[in-house]
């Protein structure tokens, strides 16, 4: 009882226009998914630069309801001297992140953050932004009572507005090529 069944297929080539356009639109789709790295480190840093904050904010406002601040003023400190010092200690602390998030970026070698000393600029943008942060959030924890109220709002209104720019960014980026096929 062995049969043996077969089929045959006649095997028709495609035209050489049409595989030359399936393979222009394959290539052209690999180019943009070559993005998705860049996509990958922005969020990962755009996670970590939010993160700070937030947990800055969390150490203000967890410092107003303990009134360690009170203590300090108590013992003869120099309220100049204390939040200078509390400022300091913060920025030093970003400044860690983003010495960490240079790290990832550099040794990750995307072109688009290592191409023409972007890298450097990167970094400095992300410096000036904890300095800048940091220095608003002392004004904005006189808003919060509890300390993880602060912490969760926080970070997640950085990580929305964080994500909105890079999804904005990106879509920027798609727009301007040209010969991408929507």
């Amino acid at each position: 009882m062995e049969d043996s069944f077969s089929k045959i297929t006649p095997f028709l080539r495609m035209p050489y226009i049409i595989q030359q356009k399936a393979t222009n639109i394959w290539h052209q789709n690999l180019k943009l998914s070559d993005h998705g790295n860049d996509i990958v480190i922005g969020v990962l840093v755009m996670i970590a630069m939010a993160a700070v904050p937030a947990m800055v904010l969390f150490a203000i406002v967890a410092e107003s309801v303990d009134q360690h601040k009170h203590l300090q003023y108590i013992s003869g400190c120099n309220p100049v001297v204390y939040w200078l010092s509390h400022f300091c200690f913060d920025f030093a602390l970003s400044l860690v992140v983003v010495g960490l998030n240079g790290l990832v970026i550099y040794f990750f070698d995307v072109d688009v953050y290592n191409r023409n000393f972007n890298c450097w600029a990167i970094i400095l943008t992300m410096i000036l932004y904890m300095w800048s942060m940091i220095a608003c959030l002392y004004p904005i924890s006189y808003l919060f009572k509890e300390p993880s109220t602060a912490y969760v709002l926080v970070a997640v209104i950085n990580l929305f507005l964080g994500l909105g720019s890079l999804v904005f960014v990106y879509m920027l980026d798609l727009i301007s090529r040209e010969g991408v096929i929507f």
